[in-house]
């Protein structure tokens, strides 16, 4: 059952033949070939601007970690100015208070010796000192205190102007000098 036509066979679809394969490629390269050197420098410029922002961030960093790392170096440093000036001022502040502890010791000793002195004179002239609960007693009532920021202890001490005593009073800080008067 094999027929023979004299004639080709008619298409199956719509009669039309296929275009030859090497048209449809050629125009295919064709066009891809005017594109390609688009494409190409676009590719160059992406690439370009991308190693470029990465460039300058990682530059950017760097500059940036060496600032953070200047600023904790000139923080730590004047922390420990800060620290030392701390420590010279409570080194001068405790050094203050040791001096003037110091020179109101040697004061109260000076006048504890004055003291002595004459009770010892009061003694070689027949007389008795003034007992010391005489001495508390006119403490209580001539002696005035307050309190002030003008010296470390922050108490000063006077007789008051009534007391008949205060005329005999020696100046305390007749004491603190070298060659005292009295």
């Amino acid at each position: 059952m094999l027929r023979k036509y004299s004639t080709a066979p008619k298409p199956l679809f719509g009669g039309s033949t296929p275009p030859p394969p090497y048209s449809h490629s050629y125009q295919q390269l064709q066009s891809s070939l005017t594109r390609k050197p688009f494409l190409e420098i676009a590719l160059v410029i992406g690439v370009g601007a991308l190693t470029y922002f990465a460039i300058d961030n990682y530059n950017e960093r760097i500059k940036l970690e060496s600032k953070l790392n200047n600023h904790i170096v000139k923080s730590q440093q004047m922390q420990e100015v800060y620290l030392k000036q701390m420590n010279a001022q409570r080194k001068k502040r405790e050094l203050q208070i040791l001096n003037e502890r110091k020179s109101t010791l040697q004061r109260q000793m000076k006048m504890a010796l004055h003291i002595a002195m004459l009770r010892k004179q009061l003694a070689d002239l027949g007389q008795d000192p003034v007992s010391i609960s005489t001495i508390q007693q006119e403490y209580a009532n001539s002696v005035k205190m307050e309190n002030s920021i003008s010296n470390v202890s922050g108490t000063a001490l006077w007789i008051a102007d009534n007391s008949e005593l205060k005329s005999y009073l020696p100046n305390a800080r007749e004491y603190d000098e070298e060659k005292g008067s009295n």
